[in-house]
């Protein structure tokens, strides 16, 4: 019993890993696009190469490092803090997941 609760403690913190990082790359993302920047843009005013960021907006499995988001953020121009932390962005996500999932169960029972 006990492997199994902490299995499913681990699953947990892997959907949360996965949820805050996939919430990252849309805050890159959309503030990036409010701007006026690609990602070749982006990696030439970050001063990284374009893999880097290529792979942080298209890798789900990207871990960028702080210093990589720290160079990112100051090329957009909002804090690291900013992009690491929106719990109006995370809030937002969580809503429309919580949406996606009604709106499944509510065709299912029709």
């Amino acid at each position: 019993m006990l492997i199994s609760h902490q299995w499913n403690n681990d699953m947990d913190t892997q959907n949360d890993q996965r949820i805050q990082r996939h919430a990252l790359r849309l805050r890159v993302d959309r503030v990036a696009q409010a701007r006026g920047f690609t990602r070749s843009s982006l990696s030439k005013a970050a001063r990284l190469s374009y893999a880097t960021i290529n792979t942080l907006w298209s890798n789900p499995q990207s871990h960028p490092r702080v210093s990589t988001l720290d160079q990112i953020a100051q090329a957009l121009g909002v804090t690291l803090n900013d992009l690491v932390e929106h719990p109006t962005l995370t809030e937002n996500l969580q809503a429309e997941t919580k949406r996606a999932g009604d709106l499944t169960e509510d065709k299912s029972v029709d």
